[in-house]
């Protein structure tokens, strides 16, 4: 079982974190140009409510992902066993971990 999104959350069952082979804190999403898109996406919603002019990051975005991704291109981007480590050594900190969590690059 891999695991990103729990139930309870931040309180999350140490039973389930135990017998999943990869755990993380709800991280999934956390990569800098996810965050430049939800960000826009929001804005683009909100100007479009109040009919305000609509507002363009500067932020150079990537075209997109490449056409070939491979598994070995994948597993040096990311390591989902260290945020499993984090978080099974102090599930308490589930919260602590989601918060300060850092922004990783997409593949592109």
């Amino acid at each position: 079982v891999v695991i990103d999104c729990w139930e309870n959350e931040p309180d999350i069952s140490r039973t389930l974190l135990d017998m999943a082979a990869v755990a993380t804190p709800h991280i999934a999403g956390y990569s800098r140009q996810g965050k430049i898109r939800a960000t826009q996406m929001a804005v683009d919603a909100l100007t479009a409510h109040f009919g305000l002019p609509a507002t363009q990051w500067s932020e150079k975005m990537s075209d997109g992902a490449k056409a070939t991704i491979s598994a070995g291109l994948i597993a040096a981007s990311y390591d989902p066993m260290a945020d499993t480590a984090m978080l099974r050594r102090d599930p308490a900190s589930f919260e602590r971990l989601r918060n300060h969590y850092h922004l990783r690059e997409e593949l592109s």
